[in-house]
């Protein structure tokens, strides 16, 4: 994965440097080509986020010419601006391009520990009177792994790279927007926006977009499935127990964890809205830059506006300014405002932010199999596995509705807060029916095997049943318009 690195925003730009964007800028801007074969450089999305992406951050000033490479192609271009919260995007871009492995990663050592305790090499911790030693292994170690594994220029060089911005987005196959309320009000962003949409055909535009609140939004959801399944493997297994005890701290660090969950699902949607109206009024006119900032003087010398050369590069690819603007809240709107509403918190995204449920039954599993009880063994992992494929993408998808629903911000401050409790609220009844369900086959004292089938298909009729609403909800369809695509966020 290669991307762009080492050029910072407008104000970064050396006055000798600002004053020569004039002619030849416009010349070079218009051309969309590289002014020389040895400015085309990217860099693996790794260097760009190493030190937990202090390349990204706005106070550093360091050479970053020498993680780069020369290169043919940039395979995605990274959209930003410079003026943004720089935590929320760092932590979008370790959770898009390292969520997956730091999921996989996490399986691994989960796989490890469990077959480690079962054939008696790690240590078990007294949680039974029947058990000599339980495992508390998985659940602890999948997550300490998995958010390890998430978290792991020179003046004459640099304009060179200024001049060739266009021909760089050219020669990009993919435009990563790290869009946040201040990306649509710098006009160095709407510029790169403006040169990817008319280096490309209406068929090859590989247009991403995706809200720096989306970050948060995993690392939050991920965090409230660890707490949700931390009773299961930190308290006494006994029967009264469990059914006192295990389940009471289920539901209360579920709703703690839960609580911040939901504030972060609803600032991304209401993040959403604000792109929304964003997209539709943007407008030249009402960005900012650098050079109008400082009312065009550098320490009493008069510097050159950039608003001037950029204005009239995108004039003359789009005819006006007015053109691109109706392109922005026509196609680009339209592709991009529907799939980041509801195409973004997808099933494959609930199964790897649920984790944490699975790895707590392997735990449980493998206590059973390190004594030889293979029935109860089983049927955990019956149970479970239900659970993280049919349960939690089923109830996340629930409360990502609701969220969506009721992300208008209230005010003040303390109906914000009744409101996200009134969103957590509605969501407890399905909860509470798929537990009550649950706690009636425990007290039936069914076969273990046959309890775990009857409740995979009850989680089976449940689902079955929100496809059926959902095909019958009257809900926009995900656009595909210009082949613009989604953000995804694990």
């Amino acid at each position: 994965m290669a991307a762009p690195i080492g050029r910072r925003s407008e104000e970064d730009l050396p006055p000798s440097t600002t004053r020569t964007l004039s002619a030849e800028a416009l010349a070079a801007f218009s051309a969309l080509e590289v002014t020389r074969p040895d400015v085309l450089r990217a860099t693996p999305a790794y260097r760009a986020l190493e030190h937990f992406g202090l390349a990204l951050r706005p106070d550093f000033d360091g050479d970053l010419h020498w993680k780069s490479a020369s290169t043919s192609v940039i395979d995605t271009f990274w959209s930003h601006s410079w003026h943004g919260g720089s935590r929320k995007k760092i932590l979008t871009l370790l959770v898009l391009y390292n969520g997956r492995a730091a999921i996989a990663w996490g399986f691994l050592t989960v796989f490890i520990s469990a077959l480690l305790f079962a054939f008696g090499i790690l240590p078990g911790f007294k949680r039974n009177e029947e058990l000599l030693r339980t495992s508390s292994w998985c659940l602890p170690c999948g997550c300490f792994f998995a958010l390890a594994a998430l978290i792991t220029s020179r003046p004459r060089q640099k304009r060179q790279s200024i001049l060739s911005l266009a021909g760089l987005l050219k020669n990009s196959e993919k435009m990563l927007v790290l869009w946040d309320q201040t990306w649509s009000q710098r006009l160095w962003c709407l510029f790169e926006l403006a040169a990817f949409l008319k280096s490309r055909s209406s068929q090859s535009k590989k247009l991403t977009i995706q809200p720096t609140f989306s970050g948060p939004c995993s690392l939050c959801a991920f965090i409230t499935m660890f707490a949700a399944a931390l009773p299961f493997t930190a308290v006494p297994m006994e029967n009264q127990v469990r059914l006192w005890v295990v389940y009471p701290l289920f539901t209360v660090c579920g709703s703690i964890t839960g609580y911040v969950a939901i504030l972060a699902f609803r600032g991304y949607f209401r993040s959403i809205g604000i792109l929304e109206d964003q997209l539709r009024s943007i407008s030249f006119d009402h960005t900012r830059s650098h050079c109008c900032d400082v009312g065009h003087s550098d320490h009493g010398r008069t510097i050159m506006c950039d608003r001037e050369v950029v204005t009239a590069c995108v004039s003359s690819w789009f005819g006006s300014l007015e053109a691109f603007e109706r392109c922005c809240q026509g196609e680009v709107l339209e592709a991009l405002v529907c799939d980041l509403r509801y195409s973004v918190f997808t099933r494959s995204w609930t199964i790897c932010i649920a984790s944490p449920v699975l790895w707590a039954s392997l735990d449980l599993a493998a206590t059973w199999v390190a004594i030889g009880v293979w029935s109860k063994a089983i049927a955990w992992l019956l149970d479970d596995f239900s659970c993280w494929l049919l349960l939690n993408p089923l109830f996340v998808d629930y409360v990502v509705f609701l969220s969506r629903r009721y992300s208008k911000e209230a005010k003040p401050f303390r109906r914000e807060l009744l409101l996200n409790l009134q969103v957590m609220l509605m969501s407890m009844p399905l909860l509470g029916l798929i537990v009550g369900f649950y706690l009636i086959l425990f007290l039936w004292k069914l076969p273990p095997e046959i309890q775990s089938v009857i409740f995979a298909g009850f989680l089976l009729l449940l689902t079955t049943c929100s496809f059926l609403i959902k095909a019958l909800w009257p809900q926009p369809p995900p656009s595909r318009a210009c082949g613009v695509s989604e953000g995804h966020s694990l």
